[in-house]
Formats: C-alpha cells, sequence, structure tokens
C-alpha cells in the first residue's frame, strides 16, 4: 500500500501518524487478559510466541502489532476481516497503572475483566 493510501486508511480510523521511537507503556503480558462488552461479549488477549494476539470468536482472531504508545494495529486471520493496514486497538490504563480497557477503532470498547490474584481464588 502506497504512503498516501496508508495515511487516508489511518485517518479513517482516528490513527493519524505513527510515532516514531514509543513502546508500550506495559510489558506485553500486562496487555494479556479478558475484555468485555454488553453487545459484543467477551474478547481475550493471549500473549503467544512474544506477541500479543486478540480473539473474540474463531473467525475474530488477529495479531496485534506495536503501532505507537499503547495502540497497535489487529493484522486479522481471516482475510475477509482484514482492512488494509490494520485495525487500530488501543488499551487504556486506569488510575492504578494497569489496562482497563480495550478500544477496537471504530468498533467497540471493551472493558477488562478482574481477574482474582492468586491469594484471592478460594476464599
Amino acid at each position: 500500500m502506497e504512503r498516501s493510501s496508508l495515511l487516508r486508511h489511518l485517518r479513517r480510523h482516528g490513527c493519524y501518524l505513527k510515532r516514531e521511537g514509543t513502546s508500550p507503556s506495559l510489558s506485553l503480558s500486562s496487555y494479556a487478559g479478558t475484555y468485555e462488552d454488553d453487545m459484543y461479549g467477551t474478547a481475550t488477549v493471549t500473549l503467544e510466541d512474544g506477541r500479543l494476539v486478540l480473539r473474540r470468536h474463531h473467525a475474530f482472531v488477529g495479531d496485534l502489532e506495536h503501532w505507537h504508545y499503547d495502540t497497535f494495529l489487529a493484522k486479522w486471520r481471516d482475510l475477509y476481516m482484514s482492512d488494509g493496514p490494520g485495525t487500530p486497538v488501543t488499551f487504556v490504563l486506569g488510575s492504578d497503572g494497569k489496562v482497563a480497557r480495550m478500544n477496537v477503532e471504530n468498533v467497540v470498547e471493551f472493558t477488562r475483566v478482574h481477574e482474582p490474584a492468586a491469594a484471592e481464588v478460594g476464599r
């Protein structure tokens, strides 16, 4: 895809220009977890072979490639789901510095599901 087409696509999806030299705020494993939305249901983010993978069900599986800051581009494995260079997925941190939400650009914002710490399990 030529640069002008890429820029048009990214502007349409609200992810204008890439800020070079940035990195995610947290370790990749910190983004892994379960996310929910009342309409879209459950989505999971897992860390596989050092990369994040987003899954909603078998048709919605995307490899997350770091774009800038806490924004990644979902490269959908199903060719029918693919959307140019990828769909922007932005993780939003809460006041505690942990991931609170995951925004799939122009689609849905999922809320992170609280996963009990090991000490809480079995109470």
